[in-house]
């Protein structure tokens, strides 16, 4: 190690890597996890799933005007049923009706939860756009960033370079995009508000 620093562009970046090197990326795939909708009483809501679980349950951020109530019916876009199963810490445990699985319902009526420093409505581009080149496994309501910046291009270049890639699946919570709140970062610890489930993928 010489300690010798230099400034680059990301462009730049193969520029640093050697035959024989290992990139390690994360293939999550975005989920459009953001509803819209009223509960049985009429009032608006909003929700972002933070994590599919089994038995057609999630676990989700409400906003509403009054926090709902276990038991609570919920009426989502596209004429989707739920219901309020209880709270979890931050979280609301939400049960959704009918035989249509899961997936196949936020591909219907979901939308992309772009970032909160994004100030405008999601839009059709956004399903791709806010994706990266090797997106797989679907399940994270964040884009792995860092990866967002690699293309098609790049990634051949590497390649041929004879750069090897990996691929590990960690899907992305909405705790993201949360201040830290505390003092020292070694206090941080993966939970079910940021990082999730992590699996191994073989080397291509």
């Amino acid at each position: 190690m010489t300690g010798h620093i230099e400034d680059r562009r990301f462009s730049q970046s193969a520029g640093v890597a050697r035959r024989g090197d290992l990139l390690v990326f994360n293939n999550t795939r975005v989920i459009p996890a953001r509803l819209f909708g009223e509960k049985d009483t009429g009032g608006r809501i909003e929700l972002l799933i933070e994590r599919i679980l089994q038995n057609r349950r999630v676990l989700a951020q409400c906003r509403a005007s009054k926090p709902p109530k276990p038991g609570q019916g919920l009426l989502l876009e596209g004429a989707v049923r739920a219901r309020v199963i209880g709270r979890k810490g931050e979280f609301y445990e939400i049960e959704f009706e009918g035989a249509e699985p899961l997936l196949h319902v936020l591909e219907r009526i979901g939308h992309i939860p772009l970032p909160p420093y994004i100030a405008r409505p999601d839009a059709d581009a956004d399903w791709e756009r806010y994706q990266t080149v090797f997106a797989q496994a679907p399940g994270a309501v964040a884009a792995p960033t860092a990866g967002l910046h690699f293309d098609t291009a790049m990634l051949a270049q590497l390649e041929l370079m004879g750069v090897e890639r990996a691929f590990i699946t960690l899907h992305v919570g909405a705790g993201t995009f949360q201040p830290l709140r505390v003092d020292n970062i070694a206090q941080l610890a993966c939970t079910a508000n940021g990082w999730r489930s992590i699996s191994i993928r073989q080397r291509v």
